[in-house]
């Protein structure tokens, strides 16, 4: 997940990219996989199924899109490893 994302009781599944400035409501499920664009937004009870990407306000599911899933692994990669670098750099204002 990338900075500025907004998730209230969601299910995110793995290898999953949520772009900044996006919001996943309550009981929303984002599987394995999928992608949810840039400033999206993801209605209670929405779904992105695996494979595709989540467009918009409300958000829409771009099915059948081709994205190289190789690329995807990388940047959450990215990320993972990001995220572990600060964690271990964070220390605590008192």
């Amino acid at each position: 997940m990338h900075r500025m994302v907004h998730i209230e009781g969601a299910r995110i599944g793995d290898g999953c990219l949520v772009a900044s400035g996006s919001l996943v409501l309550n009981s929303s499920v984002i599987e394995s996989g999928a992608m949810v664009a840039a400033g999206a937004v993801i209605t209670f009870d929405g779904h992105v199924p695996t494979g595709c990407i989540a467009l918009g306000v409300p958000a829409k599911n771009r099915e059948n899109t081709l994205f190289p899933m190789d690329a995807v692994a990388d940047i959450v990669e990215d990320y993972v490893a990001t995220a572990r670098r600060f964690r271990t750099s964070l220390r605590r204002v008192v």
